[in-house]
């Protein structure tokens, strides 16, 4: 789990490593991924720009998954942090008009 610039060095985006290969994770349709905590079962949580490379979003990714968007307390802004074995995530958001960052527990689906 971690971050590589793409071939070209156009992108940078969070990968997944396993048994010696790395995979890479994409993006939310942007050009920057970046693969913040991974726990025991191997889901990988991170942030993600969107087209345009203005906004970030926290995403999850689970094992062989596709990278979903977690969304934001309002604001432009929101990374995920960590994930422990129950699958809830930790992390930083901006609140909406992006005048503050205040931490997230997103578990369950919210």
């Amino acid at each position: 789990m971690g971050f590589s610039t793409t071939a070209g060095n156009s992108a940078t985006h969070g990968f997944r490593y396993a048994n010696g290969v790395m995979t890479d994770l994409g993006t939310l349709g942007g050009t920057r991924s970046y693969a913040n905590g991974i726990n025991d079962s191997g889901q990988i949580v991170g942030s993600s720009t969107f087209a345009g490379d203005s906004i970030t979003h926290a995403f999850f990714s689970p094992v062989n998954g596709v990278m979903t968007d977690l969304g934001t307390l309002g604001g432009t802004y929101s990374a995920a942090l960590g994930i422990n074995a129950s699958g809830q995530i930790v992390g930083e958001s901006k609140i909406a008009g992006d005048s503050a960052t205040h931490a997230f527990l997103y578990s369950s689906g919210r």
